[in-house]
């Protein structure tokens, strides 16, 4: 049977409110297409709306998933992280969605928006004891962001606090190399003291500035212009919001993350959450073609920026 066919028959059934009817035939539509690259992924996600309705949750997810999956493969990014979100929206206990936003979102270049989703899960997980995980996200993101020194230096203040001396000087020295690399002597002198003070016999290679860093590079460090001194240990979290329809409540957790404003980031991603729920809309109701849909969501940029603290302590 076409796949039209089989999409005309489920969405009669939907009329009918006939769901399980509907989820198989959407279902069998899916396997009808197979691996085609022109694969209608809004299908996956018709599937996980049904599953949601029927209570099946795990499957929902698994579905939205694949989803996820196949519009970054299709190149289409702010597909993905929508449907990210709506996870995040309709399934409890689903934090890994806030990493998988900051692995697209830097993949992207918004390494604000990255940044606060990798703390977000960060502090999920946290609150579930997984520290081990809640310092590799922290860490994934830092190597992602290379140039964010303030972020490494956080870090690493973290790792030291909780006894792991030896870990904290492996982020110090990441930290001193850049620096170096960037030809900020001063900065990498001080990050270089540090690194004698937790670890006298530490062998610290030197480097010298890449001339095509200091003076043929703009950096996309996000948190440019803080000093280490500036970091509030001892703030709170406060309400973390990512887009107009995540807020997440404020959790207890790691020391003080840097703040920054971003204004070019924030500048560009205005309007994003408008044309994103848009988009969604295109993608997920009707069934036109699904490209129409999924261009007004590509056509997006970056979530609005709320800065994020980290808490007291674990």
């Amino acid at each position: 049977m076409r796949i039209e066919t089989l999409k005309d028959q489920a969405r009669r059934h939907e009329q009918q409110e006939e769901w399980h009817e509907a989820l198989e035939l959407y279902q069998r539509a899916i396997e009808e297409q197979g691996h085609d690259q022109h694969a209608d992924i809004s299908l996956y996600n018709r599937v996980g709306d049904l599953q949601i309705r029927l209570g099946d949750l795990d499957g929902a997810v698994s579905y939205y998933t694949q989803a996820i999956d196949l519009y970054i493969e299709a190149e289409l990014p702010n597909n993905a992280v929508a449907i990210c979100k709506k996870v995040l929206r309709s399934v409890p206990g689903r934090a890994i969605m806030y990493r998988k936003i900051g692995q697209i979102r830097a993949s992207q270049g918004f390494l604000t928006d990255a940044r606060q989703n990798f703390l977000t899960y960060a502090e999920h997980m946290q609150e579930a004891g997984e520290i081990e995980e809640a310092f590799r996200a922290l860490i994934e993101f830092a190597d992602l962001a290379p140039d964010d020194v303030d972020a490494r230096m956080a870090i690493a203040s973290q790792l030291e606090s909780h006894g792991r001396v030896h870990e904290a000087v492996e982020q110090l020295l990441v930290a001193y190399q850049r620096q170096a690399v960037l030809g900020r002597g001063e900065e990498a002198e001080s990050i270089k003291q540090k690194i004698l003070e937790l670890s006298p016999h530490a062998i610290i290679p030197e480097v010298a500035p890449s001339e095509q860093e200091v003076f043929g590079f703009e950096t996309t460090a996000l948190g440019d212009g803080l000093s280490t001194e500036e970091l509030d240990v001892g703030a709170e979290l406060g309400e973390i919001e990512i887009g107009a329809a995540d807020a997440v409540a404020p959790v207890e957790g790691f020391g003080a993350w840097p703040e920054e404003t971003a204004t070019g980031e924030a500048e560009e991603s205005a309007g994003w959450e408008a044309q994103a729920e848009a988009g969604e809309e295109a993608v997920w109701s009707g069934w036109a073609s699904p490209e129409a849909g999924e261009d007004d969501v590509a056509d997006g940029a970056a979530d609005t920026v709320v800065a994020g603290k980290w808490g007291e302590s674990f």
